[in-house]
């Protein structure tokens, strides 16, 4: 079902919706990838993404709606630099069992979510999928949309434009009234 709608439909969706169908179309491919659960603040299984096993193994997230990587990061602590920042994913010094990814913001890494490489199922994310889905304070309550260019993406989260073209960022505050949230 969150393939269909995310592919067939062109649906868009969370992260529950587009890394699970990245995660189908890995495994169609053939190649060895894990469904993992990352811990953002509420729930163990609050964010889904994926772990491929190339020449090692990299984090591959398509459905992080605040920010956006366009490739596989390892998990050896090697910088990615990308048109919306500089990432890296770390072992945790308190839990060495868990990875931590980053975001560099002027000049400091700022964690995002930390995660594990335990396999996870569909069936486990389903109870904080359905929290989500239910709470009206969740996803429902803000407005989000990215629409990605050849050089960059242009990103709308409630009433922050924000247009990133060949390096250069612009960041455009819309008027609240102008904002059309139903």
């Amino acid at each position: 079902m969150l393939v269909k709608k995310t592919i067939s439909e062109s649906a868009g969706g969370s992260c529950y919706h587009l890394n699970y169908s990245l995660y189908w179309l890995f495994m169609e491919l053939g190649f060895k990838c894990t469904l993992i659960s990352g811990y953002l603040s509420r729930f163990d299984f609050d964010h889904m993404a994926v772990v491929v096993e190339l020449e090692q193994p990299y984090l591959v997230d398509v459905g992080f709606g605040e920010f956006f990587f366009r490739r596989p990061i390892p998990l050896n602590g090697d910088v990615l630099k990308d048109m919306s920042g500089d990432y890296r994913v770390i072992t945790d010094e308190i839990y060495p069992d868990r990875f931590l990814l980053q975001q560099r913001k002027k000049d400091r890494w700022r964690t995002r979510y930390s995660f594990d490489l335990k396999q996870r199922q569909l069936k486990d994310f389903e109870q904080t999928y359905r929290w989500l889905a239910d709470n009206p304070n969740a996803y429902k309550a803000n407005l989000m949309l990215r629409k990605h260019l050849k050089n960059g993406f242009i990103s709308l989260y409630n009433n922050k434009l924000t247009i990133i073209e060949d390096d250069i960022v612009r960041r455009i505050q819309i008027p609240k009234h102008l904002v059309l949230i139903t």
